[in-house]
């Protein structure tokens, strides 16, 4: 993949899970579970470390601040004997590793969504026992859930399987399979550690209902207590915890992987097998493509925690391009709104953490297409943004390829294009589904004829002084363009509702990474109050900055909270002209209710 991004001079015009852990019934085709009854090893509220989003720093005394803790397509179907109540296997699975399934990587689709051109041949799974022979899972409507599935390698935890809504109709049919970390926080908010949850299942019915990937499988794996041991691959001196992945790996690709296959009609092949996680569950994910690239063709690494253990992932980078096999697929994506900004180019460390990683990866030969980055501009580190998220990340993992050139280009500047100013430049290319990726700037050139523009290095553009240059951006035969200028600063309001508790007499400020709000370390902005008890303001900032801030009613140890007193994280605001920002406070950190 190249990217070109130039500079010239031009004259530029103004202008469901079902809740219980009890009842429902055991699943037909699955042998009875050898000696007494385990209970759930997974925690069904808060993991001990924070949960998917407890890997996400917070500033001091709470201020949101420090860093987050923040192909081919599938395999054929094999044409089987129909299974006895839909589920017993007719052929046996694998448990023999990634060695074993290297020839596994043939493509092909399902009648459920349009097939690729290359589709190749049916292929069946390699022989090999059933690692766990007495583990019965209870079936409760398309869900079939294991409470306590046993390991030699980690803690017993639950294991939630989503089955497609024709599994049981069409018994001829094998399926794909998706393995995603911290499953509880997948179908059912009261199972959530924080009450949100991806909504998995109506994601992938909906892809599924518009034809955009086949139906498969889902493994919602819960993590434990000991999450940021088994997702952290390296002891992290920081936090002194990690260095179980490779225990967690092989927990996934020796005993559940081989247990699924032999159970449920899968296709097991690298191509048709996937793994999802976000924050920490994404870190692993990348680290799971790097042990087993013959195991895991489509990973999603999401809102990652690439800053473990002093950013080894980028030590990776070889490793990973040498490992790669044709037709994989990796999803990266980060929000704009989790971390910290630490050099101050309007990225947050997790966009600096994700590009890093990425722009290794391209140089290493990885294109897009295999390669697919996106940036959330506004996009928090919590389930939510996940969530929305998730119809782009299955569409592009288990979607037709994105082969092809895209249907426009946008460059983003993070920040205003003013004289002197270093200013991080973004490419985003857009494809039907919707898709929206990032593109690495892997080849800039500077036109000669261009004196008000110093120079571009990688993405980043600088500007020494006002005039009409034009910003330009080439992919695929597809082009945009972005003049550079001073961009007149536009006005962003706030209008500030506070809890009937607050004491009067208080002032109501905000705290934030704009000039105005004080670069969240400097005095911050007051708010006046109005006659409807409200408080307001303006501040002027850059047209198109995303503006992040929080309410205090001074100082830090006054920040607002949620709810429950947790933390929140740092609100976003784009700056718009005539753009009013509504705040609603629930708590406050030294007044909670």
């Amino acid at each position: 993949m190249r990217v070109v991004l130039w500079v010239a001079v031009a004259m530029v015009a103004t202008g469901c899970l079902p809740g219980g852990d009890g009842g429902g019934d055991p699943v037909d085709g699955f042998r009875p579970a050898d000696g007494g009854s385990p209970t759930d090893a997974a925690p069904d509220a808060r993991p001990a470390d924070g949960g998917a989003r407890g890997d996400l720093g917070v500033g001091p005394d709470g201020g949101g601040r420090r860093d987050a803790a923040t192909g081919e397509d599938a395999t054929a179907r094999a044409d089987a004997a129909p299974a006895q109540d839909g589920f017993a296997p007719d052929v046996a699975p694998s448990d023999a590793g990634p060695d074993a399934e290297a020839a596994l990587d043939d493509a092909g689709p399902t009648a459920d969504a349009a097939p690729p051109a290359d589709a190749a041949p049916p292929v069946e799974c390699p022989a090999g026992a059933d690692p766990y022979p007495a583990v019965e899972p209870r079936l409760e409507g398309r869900f079939a859930i294991v409470d306590a599935f046993p390991s030699a390698h980690v803690q017993p935890r639950r294991v939630t399987l989503y089955l497609p809504a024709d599994y049981a109709t069409r018994p001829a049919e094998r399926w794909p399979v998706l393995y995603v970390h911290d499953g509880q926080n997948q179908f059912d908010p009261a199972r959530a550690a924080f009450g949100n949850v991806w909504h998995l299942d109506r994601a992938l019915d909906a892809a599924v209902a518009a034809r955009e990937v086949d139906p498969m499988i889902v493994v919602a794996v819960d993590n434990v207590a000991a999450r940021l041991d088994e997702y952290g691959p390296s002891v992290d001196p920081e936090r002194m915890a990690g260095g179980r992945a490779g225990e967690y790996g092989r927990f996934l690709v020796e005993e559940l992987k081989p247990w699924v296959d032999h159970h449920l009609r899968t296709r097991c092949g690298r191509l048709d097998t996937g793994v999802l996680g976000s924050s920490m569950g994404g870190l692993v994910s990348y680290f799971l493509l790097r042990e087993y690239p013959d195991v895991f063709g489509r990973v999603g690494v999401v809102s990652p925690s690439f800053w473990w253990n002093g950013r080894e992932v980028l030590e990776w980078t070889d490793a990973v391009a040498d490992g790669w096999r044709p037709g994989t697929r990796l999803w990266i994506d980060g929000g704009n709104a989790e971390g910290n900004d630490e050099d101050g180019d309007g990225r947050s460390s997790v966009l600096a953490d994700t590009r890093a990683v990425v722009e290794a990866l391209d140089g290493a030969g990885v294109p897009v297409g295999a390669l697919l980055y996106h940036e959330d501009v506004a996009g928090r580190h919590d389930e939510p943004t996940w969530a929305a998220r998730l119809p782009m990340i299955l569409r592009a993992l288990w979607g037709a390829p994105l082969d092809g050139p895209p249907e426009g280009l946008t460059i983003r500047p993070f920040g205003a294009l003013e004289p002197g100013a270093r200013v991080a430049v973004s490419v985003d290319a857009a494809w039907a589904g919707p898709v929206r990726l990032t593109l690495p700037v892997a080849e800039a050139a500077l036109a000669s004829d261009a004196p008000d523009v110093v120079g571009v290095l990688g993405d980043t553009v600088q500007v020494r002084a006002d005039g009409d240059a034009v910003l330009h951006a080439r992919f695929r035969g597809v082009e945009a363009s972005l003049p550079v200028g001073v961009a007149p600063p536009v006005a962003l309001s706030f209008v500030v509702a506070v809890p009937p508790w607050t004491p009067p007499e208080d002032t109501i400020y905000l705290r934030g990474d704009a000039a105005a709000l004080g670069n969240w370390d400097g005095a911050p902005f007051a708010l006046m109050r109005d006659d409807d008890g409200r408080w307001r303001g303006s501040i002027e900032v850059p047209a198109g900055a995303m503006v992040e801030f929080k309410v205090t009613r001074g100082g830090w140890e006054t920040v607002e909270k949620g709810a429950f007193g947790e933390e929140i994280a740092n609100r976003v605001a784009a700056a718009e002209e005539g753009a009013e920002v509504e705040v609603e406070v629930q708590n406050w950190a030294d007044l909670p209710r």
